[in-house]
Formats: structure tokens, sequence, C-alpha cells
């Protein structure tokens, strides 16, 4: 039997054995034409968020959303563990949509990934935090009820580096992790070094740095962190330590910091 699911870009479509009479599909995306038998059932392209690196989550335009069936999802929460939204408004699929989605992406220092790298696991983690970044910025525009997550494992990063709107950073990771509150910070340290450099970090529009020492950055104003003319702005976690300014904020500089 398959509820809820999504069959979609498999080469060769949807083919189950047996007999009609030993399977049941229903409320579900299935890439075949005309629709696969079966209590409302769609074959629309349910607008995967990026299913070539294996993130299968959907646009909240998706034809997925609000037509799942609530009453065969045992827990009521999906594999993340957002809760299910209700009878007829919950979603095919894996995940349930909802309107604060991050995009993670993952920095290893230490990562094995030499080429193609993505991010999308810790396989294929970019090795720098600017790294990512630039991917970030390459990444085009989000639908509006997502928002990227950047990942750092453990390690010092020789680098300063130049936030995007929009983007949460957190560091304190070991490289195995699932879920960001498996982390720990205090175990895991991760250094951003600025090497005199400029600001370590300048900050961008809504915003987040959390779980990392800032540290050797030298500028006119914000050695550490500069973040002037930005809002809603989140430093958390953070030990920001041992930089300069010739002006003003060897720590942080910012009218809204």
């Amino acid at each position: 039997e398959a509820v809820n699911s999504i069959f979609w870009g498999n080469q060769g479509g949807l083919t189950l054995g047996g007999t009609v009479g030993n399977y049941n599909v229903t409320y579900s995306c299935v890439q075949t034409s005309p629709v696969f038998p079966g209590t409302s059932n769609i074959n629309s392209n349910p607008l995967l968020l990026d299913p070539v690196n294996y993130d299968v989550r959907f646009s909240y335009s998706s034809p997925c959303d609000d037509t799942g069936d609530y009453l065969e999802f045992d827990p009521y929460i999906d594999i993340i563990g957002t809760p299910r939204e209700g009878q007829y408004t919950s979603d095919m699929g894996a995940y349930e949509l909802n309107y604060n989605i991050p995009v993670v992406l993952r920095v290893d220092a230490n990562s094995p990934c030499t080429e193609n790298c993505h991010g999308a696991s810790w396989a294929t983690a970019f090795s720098t935090i600017d790294e990512t970044l630039l991917y970030i910025s390459n990444y085009g525009t989000l639908p509006p009820e997502y928002y990227f997550e950047v990942w750092v494992a453990e390690e010092t990063y020789t680098e300063c580096i130049m936030l995007l709107d929009h983007v949460e950073i957190y560091g304190g990771f070991d490289g195995t992790e699932s879920f960001r509150n498996e982390r720990d910070p205090e175990t895991n340290v991760t250094t951003i070094d600025g090497n005199d450099q400029g600001s370590v970090v300048t900050l961008a529009n809504d915003c987040v740095v959390d779980g990392f020492i800032i540290t050797n950055g030298t500028a006119t104003n914000g050695g550490g962190v500069y973040g002037d003319t930005v809002d809603d702005v989140a430093i958390n976690n953070c030990t920001i330590s041992g930089n300069t300014a010739q002006g003003n904020g060897g720590g942080v500089y910012g009218d809204t910091v």
C-alpha cells in the first residue's frame, strides 16, 4: 500500500508487481498518464525544491499541498517532526509544507568532497564558508517559505565573510548531525579567523550568526563584526575577541547590532 506519497522523476515511472488486488495507491502524486488508479491520486508536477541534490520538499504552489489524507499519518508528524496540519489540509510526501523551511548547506574544513560539492550532506560539504555563500548567491530566488541555513563543522576557518540576506549561519557541529539541535558549540569549537584582512563577519538583513569564535579582524569600523544599516540581526552564543578597529567598534560596529 502507498498513501500520501510522491513518485516523481524516477526512470521508468511507477511499476508495481503482482495483481491489482495486491496493492492500493491513494492520495499520492504519481508521474503517470493517465492518473494512476486510486482515491485522490494526482499526476501534476509536485514542484520539488531541488531533487537533484536530494531536497524533496516542495514549493508553496505545489499541487501536493493540502491534498494528503491526515487519517493515514501515524504519528501525525512528518519526517523531521513537523506536525501534520489536519484533515483536508495535510500534504502528500515526506515533508509537511510550512512557511519557515530551512535549506541546509554544510561546511567542513576537512570535507572529503573534491568536486561537484553542493553541501546537501556532510559527505558533499563545502570546505569554506565563503564558498558556501557564493553558492547561495548563485542559487537563484527561493520560494518565500524557504531560507538558507549554513551548518559549519568544528575547525578554524581563516577567512572574512560577507553574509547574505535571509541566511542563518551556525557553528558547533562535529560533521555527523542530522538536526541542528544535535550540535554542541562548546565542545565543537568553530572559529572564524580574519587574519587581519578586514571585518571578520559583515552582516546582512534578517541574518543569524550563532556558535562561533570571531577573532583577528582589523577594519576601520567593526573589526570583528560589521553591521551598519542592517535589520533583523541576531548574534548568539558567540565569542568576539582579539579584533581591532581604527575608528569605532573593535569587536562589533553597527547601528542595529
